[in-house]
């Protein structure tokens, strides 16, 4: 009887190897005393790298290769004239003195059981280890950053419960691959497994009247008996099993390399010679970097780093919807992933230039500085202000967004940085209305505590201001600047006078662009109705956006918020300045 593609039922998931092709991770090592499709029993499991010209000696091999992780110790015994040995293996062919190398290191001692992933393999990737609630361990990988590329509970400890008893290692597949890929090895299985199981009438088959029989077949040693022995309270089947199968052969060649990438309008990869060439990309590739605190956007190029891992260097912004980026730079130092990423953004350089003709090269980096300078100055002369009536008071004390942060870098703070996000053309409203809610968090930052101090300082009721907020008391302050240059007062010796004709009923309308910024982040708020869209069309028109303009999308309305209310800072500013 052929039994080279027999298996018992209750070891039938090994007839198409151990490893789910579509799965994301594989599973390197493995000890579990659970349940498997209703059998009781336990499996023992581990992973050889085996060269590729030894692969199909191995997995013919009659009777299989050694199934467990061996090594000299713990706690060996090295005679005065030996050496000690720090590696670990599995044994090759019966009958032969070979090891094969593991990514598994593994050892047992005092009913507990260890499981390693290799720091070979550890290494070559840089992770790093994250250690978790109940013994399990993730390692990551910082460049990119990726987490969980192993997962490890490393312990199995046969004092327990036997259905707590266990261990494992799994690896992303891309790692494993790319790691035998470059060792030019394949990953191979070799396990132990035994289950139990009732009336499966193939074991009596094959057994053909034996109480138990064992096979030595290519790949495997099988082993099935029938249990009725007076130790046991019922009989059984046994079946057994030693073995090996292929966890994963890796692609013969680089997968998706960096190497091979193709970029428009050059004719064919040229590996990391690409001096001066330029790509240009869809600025949307900055989106898988926003608002993440592990990386750091420059608006202004469009320039992302890493830390200290990676950067992307000399880019440029070129329209407003495109990077312009020396390929060679994306090259020095990136990983591959990220290479292929900004390769995937890439598009010929006429549809860059068609993108500049039709929208300039402002981009919302270039918008989004301009509004946190015009508001720094702002701040600035504000500060002045109060100062020449003998209040003083610092920047930082009036707004948390100073001189000083905008010299640092405001783009380093997350809360500004993500002012400066990609918008697409095509934003829909509900994108729109939640950016200019970002915005109204920038002038949110004006401390409404000062500017009431300062107010009820320079003279003004205080009850009269009582549920005034931010906007509102600027109001009362531009009032006051109004009335002292229409009558010819002076701001800080004619208090008496300019708050005589103050008139509450009638007050500036000058932060008007802020009151109706602050429109649009009320209607990204609350439910919509007719009320609503009233509102929303006041607030489109003050900002000069046309209903058609927003046909295929708000991207451009977004534009024209910011840019006129660059222009009312400045107006602000330069009112404040005059006294």
């Amino acid at each position: 009887m052929n039994l080279e593609n027999y298996w018992p039922r209750s070891l039938g998931h090994h007839k198409n190897g151990l490893v789910d092709t579509d799965s994301e991770y594989i599973t390197v090592a493995h000890i579990n005393k659970k349940d498997k499709n209703g059998y009781a029993g336990n499996i023992l499991l581990s992973t050889a790298l085996i060269p590729f010209n030894e692969l199909s000696d191995v997995l013919n091999a009659v009777g299989g290769i050694g199934w467990q992780v061996e090594s000299w110790g713990p706690e060996p015994i090295v005679d005065n004239d030996e050496e000690y040995s720090s590696s670990f293996w599995v044994r090759g062919m019966t009958g032969t003195d070979k090891k094969y190398e593991t990514i598994v290191n593994s050892w047992d001692h005092n009913d507990k059981v260890v499981m390693l992933p290799d720091n070979v393999f550890l290494m070559m990737f840089g992770l790093i280890p994250r250690h978790l609630e109940n013994d399990y361990t993730s390692w990551d990988d910082h460049r990119l950053p990726e987490h969980d590329i192993v997962k490890v509970k490393s312990v199995a400890d046969y004092e327990l419960d036997p259905k707590d008893i266990e261990a494992y290692i799994k690896i992303k597949r891309s790692y494993l691959e790319e790691y035998c890929y470059l060792r030019k090895v394949a990953a191979v299985h070799v396990f132990y497994e035994d289950r139990k199981s009732n009336g499966d009438q193939s074991i009596d088959k094959v057994l053909n009247g034996k109480k138990g029989q064992i096979f030595d077949l290519k790949g495997r040693q099988l082993s099935l008996a029938n249990i009725n022995d007076s130790l046991y309270e019922k009989e059984f089947q046994f079946s057994r099993v030693w073995g090996c199968s292929l966890a994963l052969m890796p692609s013969l060649t680089p997968k998706e390399s960096k190497l091979s990438l193709k970029w428009p309008d050059i004719d064919k990869p040229k590996h990391d010679s690409y001096f001066n060439e330029y790509a240009y990309i869809k600025d949307e590739v900055l989106v898988k970097y926003q608002n993440k605190p592990e990386f750091l956007i420059y608006p202004l190029s469009g320039e992302v780093s890493r830390s200290s891992w990676w950067t992307t260097c000399y880019n440029q912004r070129f329209s407003r919807n495109y990077l312009r980026v020396e390929i060679r730079k994306l090259y020095d130092g990136m990983p591959d992933q990220e290479v292929r990423h900004w390769n995937n953004y890439a598009t010929p350089e006429a549809q860059a230039k068609e993108d500049l003709e039709e929208y300039g090269n402002m981009h919302i980096g270039a918008r989004v500085s301009d509004m946190v300078n015009s508001y720094v100055d702002f701040i600035r002369e504000l500060v002045g202000l109060f100062s020449t009536l003998g209040f003083h008071v610092t920047e930082e004390k009036l707004s948390k967004i100073s001189d000083k942060m905008v010299q640092d870098g405001w783009w380093r703070k997350n809360e500004l940085n993500e002012l400066a996000n990609v918008v697409p053309i095509n934003s829909s409203k509900s994108d729109f209305l939640a950016r200019c809610m970002n915005l109204c968090k920038l002038f949110e930052k004006l401390s409404e505590s000062t500017l009431r101090k300062f107010l009820i300082e320079y003279g003004v009721d205080k009850e009269e201001m009582a549920n005034f907020r931010s906007m509102k008391l600027l109001s009362v302050l531009f009032s006051l600047i109004q009335i002292a240059e229409d009558r010819g007062f002076t701001f800080n010796t004619d208090q008496t006078l300019i708050l005589s004709e103050l008139d509450f009923k009638a007050l500036s309308d000058k932060p008007k662009a802020l009151i109706v910024l602050n429109s649009f982040r009320q209607l990204s708020a609350h439910a919509q109705g007719s009320s609503s869209d009233k509102k929303l069309d006041d607030a489109m028109k003050y900002f000069s956006i046309s209903k058609a303009s927003t046909a295929s999308g708000w991207g451009l309305a977004f534009d024209k918020v910011i840019d006129k209310l660059v222009n009312k800072l400045y107006e602000y500013t330069d009112i404040i300045s005059r006294h």
